[in-house]
């Protein structure tokens, strides 16, 4: 191979291998900016309370936007074969915010059983006066279903402007998917206030979904495990 010929073939050889280096490049930053476009759009989906199942073994909420005071909406993905409630509870909380008095806790109807598939749903919880006038109820509704309601019978909730030096709200999973493992319990929505003395009101509102338990003391206890 004359000398003219090495050099024409070195030279081709050079060029193949920029285009090849070129094109991982390329390709490399094309990854990268479809990365960040799809983090994006899971962010923004996020904001609107869609949920991203990522890990279908796992419990996962996110709380959906409303624009009515005291309306909630929670989306919530519950794996399959286990058994999950919704629990409810009103009364004073500890420091920690936790029920007070664990024979104050509500359970409710199942969400999802054993024997069914994983399911998807939307949990509404919004404050409303009694049909009668007689005080506030907490309406809680499961796709259309109701569940037990929270009464208020002297009127509007202490937190509600019925009293309370200021209010305490906690939506556990606004503005992003909170995932937890299937044998836990998920903290959904807690409301609490404090009177002009410095005193907790009696009235406050927590709100979990949870795996299914024999007793109203047994829901209390796993929660505490968890929070």
């Amino acid at each position: 191979m004359t000398r003219t010929r090495r050099l024409r073939f070195s030279i081709l050889n050079l060029l193949l291998a920029m285009a090849i280096v070129a094109l991982g490049v390329s390709l490399y930053l094309s990854q990268q900016k479809l990365q960040r476009a799809n983090l994006e759009l899971r962010e923004l989906r996020s904001l609107a309370g869609h949920l991203t199942i990522d890990d279908p073994t796992k419990v996962q909420v996110i709380a959906v936007p409303m624009a009515e005071k005291h309306r909630y909406r929670f989306h919530i993905y519950l794996p399959a074969a286990h058994n999950y409630e919704l629990f409810t509870y009103k009364g004073k909380l500890t420091a920690e915010r936790l029920p007070e008095r664990s024979r104050a806790v509500t359970k409710g109807r199942l969400l999802q059983s054993r024997g069914q598939d994983e399911r998807s749903l939307l949990l509404d919880v919004v404050l409303q006066p009694n049909l009668d006038d007689s005080g506030y109820v907490f309406r809680i509704s499961e796709d259309g279903w109701q569940h037990n309601g929270i009464y208020f019978d002297a009127g509007k909730p202490t937190w509600a402007g019925g009293g309370a030096k200021m209010m305490g709200e906690a939506v556990y999973c606004r503005g992003h998917q909170m995932i937890v493992d299937a044998d836990k319990p998920a903290k959904l929505l807690l409301l609490d206030g404090q009177l002009a003395g410095g005193e907790n009101v009696d009235d406050a509102v927590l709100i979990w979904i949870g795996p299914e338990a024999k007793s109203v003391e047994e829901a209390a206890a796993n929660l505490g495990d968890r929070w």
